[in-house]
């Protein structure tokens, strides 16, 4: 089980402790088997299919060539470099997640059509809206005690490091993975060179 798992579970019975329906409280979240993966294993092969393959492959390649030991300086400057980029292909796959098109199943009990309009206008789908309020302060509560997404993707001190070698080599931030590996490799090579 990840530790993703652990953070949800806490959050759902936080917010619904003062519900009274049948799945209030503690019975809000249930674990279920590994034997029951098939729909998260074939979400991760669209996932894969999507983009994540590429650089899933990508950073094989860095690590196996040898320009990514694993050590502190190379993850922080492949975060500095490649954080944005993959955050990207990510945000790409979600939007095509949620529009993508349900098919309709004879057997079947759910509804068809596009994620994000099921979620946002149920009752035009004829599905009902299993929404509850929850107090505002308490997202706030909640909001304050996760970690949120850092300023930077690496430390302070790499991304100063790094927009400093930039700056003197007059280069432009690429957006693309092959020349952000070209810039990755020589703010690696600097930095590794000048400490």
């Amino acid at each position: 089980m990840g530790t993703e798992n652990v953070h949800v579970e806490a959050l759902q019975k936080f917010f619904r402790r003062n519900h009274e329906d049948e799945h209030a409280k503690d019975r809000s979240f249930l674990y279920g088997k590994s034997t029951n993966n098939q729909r998260i294993e074939s979400l991760w092969g669209m996932i894969r299919r999507q983009g994540i393959q590429f650089w899933m492959n990508f950073f094989q390649e860095l690590n196996e060539s040898g320009y990514h030991d694993g050590e502190y300086l190379d993850q922080e400057i492949s975060r500095f470099c490649f954080l944005e980029l993959v955050q990207d292909t990510l945000n790409d796959i979600s939007s095509i997640w949620n529009r993508h098109r349900i098919r309709r199943y004879r057997q079947g009990i759910s509804k068809c059509g596009r994620p994000f309009l099921l979620h946002h206008m149920p009752r035009a789908f004829d599905a009902v809206d299993y929404g509850l309020e929850i107090n505002e302060d308490e997202v706030n509560i909640c909001q304050s005690e996760l970690d949120t997404m850092p300023r930077s993707p690496c430390s302070e001190l790499i991304e100063d490091l790094c927009k400093c070698v930039i700056e003197e080599n007059d280069f432009e931030v690429p957006r693309d993975p092959a020349s952000m590996k070209n810039l990755y490799l020589f703010l690696r090579e600097d930095i590794r060179n000048n400490l």
